[in-house]
């Protein structure tokens, strides 16, 4: 599976650019994918396609900090939601930090706006470190336990090592 869709894309080194080598364009994707990975079982494909994108990923990475000498990476966007990608990237000899965004939507476009901006107006490229992001509320586990009395059927229990309990 995996030799089949790494004929699909590549990264141009020179150019920095993700190419798509294998031919067909968009919704033409679909007839392909049917045809060449007739019978590869759905665990390969993924697999196959995680591994792929991780190598892709990296490479640009580290092309990235050659072509540009930063080794503190800022990275932003749906492919870096990809914990493994992203450890990949981190783990990196010349990576000194790694930033991933933490917001992956179109809400960051506005953001990204709104940095270039200010450092139009504010030439001297002094930014405010992003604080604390808003999760939402936060509830101690009584103020949980007192709203879910309020149901029946619920089991109220305290388990001291939930990671084993949940695992086994």
């Amino acid at each position: 599976t995996y030799d089949v869709l790494k004929k699909y894309f590549r990264l141009n080194a020179d150019s920095m650019v993700f190419e798509n080598i294998s031919g067909p364009w968009k919704w033409q994707y679909l007839e392909k994918f049917q045809r060449d990975l007739r019978g590869h079982r759905f665990d390969n494909i993924c697999s196959a396609i995680q591994t792929i994108f991780e190598e892709i990923i990296t490479e640009w990475a580290k092309m990235c900090i050659i072509k540009t000498g930063i080794k503190n990476v800022v990275l932003s966007g749906g492919s870096f939601m990809n914990v493994k990608a992203n450890n990949l990237i981190l783990n990196l000899p010349d990576v000194e930090n790694l930033f991933i965004f933490p917001s992956c939507g179109d809400e960051s476009l506005a953001i990204g706006a709104a940095l270039v901006k200010y450092l139009e107006l504010k030439p001297d490229g002094e930014i405010e470190p992003l604080g604390p992001i808003y999760f939402g509320p936060e509830y101690s586990d009584e103020e949980i336990e007192k709203v879910l009395q309020n149901y029946s059927g619920f089991i109220i229990k305290k388990i001291d090592n939930i990671e084993d309990f949940i695992a086994q």
